[in-house]
């Protein structure tokens, strides 16, 4: 191989190394932790390296530094001098262009070589990187761990050189920011629009993410509408109520919804009718469980788990009974409405 074709592979060699520098670079820095986080428990020793890598930027980035910067000296103590010569050895052949034959091909070895190098060593590989971070993280991790081992004296002396640099400018490392409501959102929304998600599925769990922000008032049944029971009330009132309303749960009170005597459901009244076709409000009744109008959507769940009570009264900050509310309304602001009992719209019967 001539003087020529030597310089031009190593200039080549050079660029290429460069490209795989940015590219695990950007394939570190871009890939998803949760993914890598999956594989890694599944036994991925690709991807716990990728990880180790992930959760330690300093050291990777100055490793990744340190290459970027040994690859660009050596492309520049070689600078095509001899390619450059040999294309001055042509130009000095016309006359017109014999006098500024040096400085036309050096000029047109190093546009050449920067062209190969942003394009080859720089914007390829990113490319590349960003389509399959995960994939090219795990593959390079192996061999920039060990770049990595090589270079730490060398990344230390750097490391304690820009921290002193950053004490002196009075600055301190800025921490990694949480990931807040927005980026969650905007990733599902992503995920819906490369069909990992179905729709409903993100509205669904958009929901749940709103669920926090919802107080009980806002999901409670108001007091005008909440159907209950006096202990006053007659059989056949009872009966009313139970036909008419379609709830499977009620308040019993003495007089006024204020003075709440207990919870009783649907179910152990048709029992005790079943039995001796007789009701007793006082036989089947619960303790009551209260919760204050302020209190979050996912507080009132937690408590409605918690206490194995599906109905909560809802209370204003004077004692008094605002609402009601049941799991059925907690799911109805995760999933929808969902008609309770009958459907309202009658299926038609279709002719095949």
């Amino acid at each position: 191989m001539t003087d020529i074709g030597l310089e031009m592979a190593l200039i080549m060699l050079l660029i290429i190394g460069n490209g795989v520098f940015a590219m695990s670079e950007i394939a570190i820095v871009a890939a998803r932790k949760s993914r890598l986080q999956d594989w890694a428990g599944k036994g991925d020793a690709k991807a716990k390296r990728a990880l180790e890598l992930a959760n330690q930027p300093n050291q990777f980035l100055s490793t990744v530094q340190i290459g970027i910067t040994l690859v660009g000296i050596l492309a520049g103590a070689f600078g095509g001098r001899s390619l450059a010569d040999e294309i001055a050895r042509y130009l000095s052949t016309v006359p017109v262009i014999q006098a500024y034959s040096d400085a036309i091909a050096l000029g047109v070895v190093v546009i050449c070589i920067t062209y190969l190098s942003v394009v080859i060593g720089e914007l390829v590989p990113k490319r590349i990187a960003l389509g399959h971070p995960e994939k090219i993280a795990t593959f390079m991790a192996g061999p920039m761990q060990m770049l990595s081992a090589i270079s730490s004296p060398v990344v230390r002396l750097l490391s304690v050189s820009t921290d002193a640099l950053f004490r002196l400018l009075g600055s301190r490392p800025v921490k990694e920011a949480p990931v807040t409501e927005e980026e969650v959102k905007t990733l599902i929304q992503q995920g819906t629009a490369a069909g990992v998600f179905e729709a409903s599925e993100q509205d669904m769990i958009e929901a749940v993410i709103a669920l926090g922000d919802k107080s009980a008032r806002a999901l409670m049944t108001p007091r005008t509408q909440i159907v209950w029971f006096d202990v006053s009330d007659s059989a056949d009132e009872i009966r009313k109520k139970l036909s008419e309303s379609g709830h499977s749960r009620f308040p019993v009170c003495a007089g006024s919804l204020d003075n709440v005597a207990g919870v009783t459901q649907a179910k152990d009244l048709l029992a005790g009718v079943l039995a001796d076709n007789r009701i007793d409000l006082n036989q089947s009744l619960q303790q009551p469980a209260f919760v204050p109008r302020s209190m979050s959507a996912l507080q009132v769940l937690d408590h409605i788990k918690r206490s194995g009570s599906h109905l909560v009264l809802v209370m204003d900050e004077y004692g008094g009974i605002e609402g009601l509310l049941t799991h059925h309304d907690v799911l109805e602001a995760i999933a929808g409405d969902m008609p309770f009992g009958k459907s309202p719209v009658e299926s038609k019967a279709v002719q095949r």
